[in-house]
């Protein structure tokens, strides 16, 4: 197995937090002959509704592996690992410049699903989202159910929820003597932020990056 590189945790999590806090990503891009580069589409799509002010607490859950290709030529696997300490670092930034936030961490989100027996639910989340892009409209009615008996029981405004995929193959990269074939790892992660009292998506983002594998 490849082993991500940590600069792809900070960019991507830097990434995520700037679309969040509604900061420029420009700043992150890197010039093609750098061994790191965010890919488009690296996007966000923020409700006009979203309001800040209205949310006191936020659960931030663990990762959920995505599913389906994310380029030509590279092989897709789980890596729990990198998952773990791209939501870990991004529920630290949250802590650190969200200070009006109250942060529970995935480690709390899983202790209630578990005394809550919302096990069932939080399966039917992840593959709601997977196969949704993170559009809640295509939410089942039992995805929604439990994230509001989950707000409910964890005392929180809003969650944010999302997946992760990792990939390693050989694949063609720009470089100054034209396109070549290179061995790249590209990883890319989506992630939502549900605003539970009025159960609506208010922001979601995609961050995408690729570099020559280590």
């Amino acid at each position: 197995m490849i082993k991500i590189r940590r600069e792809y945790t900070a960019v991507i999590t830097a990434a995520l937090f700037m679309v969040l806090t509604g900061c420029n990503l420009d700043s992150l891009m890197k010039a093609d002959k750098q061994s790191e580069k965010i890919l488009a589409p690296t996007s966000a799509d923020v409700s006009p509704n979203m309001d800040f002010n209205k949310i006191g607490s936020v659960a931030v859950f663990p990762l959920f592996p995505g599913s389906g290709v994310i380029g030509p030529g590279l092989q897709s696997y789980e890596d729990p690992k990198y998952a773990e300490s791209v939501v870990q670092a991004l529920s630290a930034e949250l802590t650190a410049k969200q200070s009006q936030w109250k942060i529970r961490s995935p480690g709390d989100v899983l202790n209630m699903i578990n005394k809550k027996s919302l096990g069932r639910g939080y399966k039917n989340l992840q593959a709601d989202y997977n196969t949704s892009s993170g559009q809640l409209a295509t939410f089942t009615a039992e995805t929604q159910r439990f994230l509001k008996s989950l707000a409910s029981a964890m005392k929180v405004d809003a969650f944010i929820f999302g997946n992760y995929q990792v990939a390693t193959g050989s694949a063609l990269v720009k470089t100054i003597l034209g396109p070549q074939k290179q061995n790249v790892t590209r990883s890319r992660v989506n992630v939502a932020l549900f605003y539970a009292k009025e159960k609506a998506i208010w922001w979601r983002a995609t961050s995408d990056i690729q570099g020559a594998s280590s």
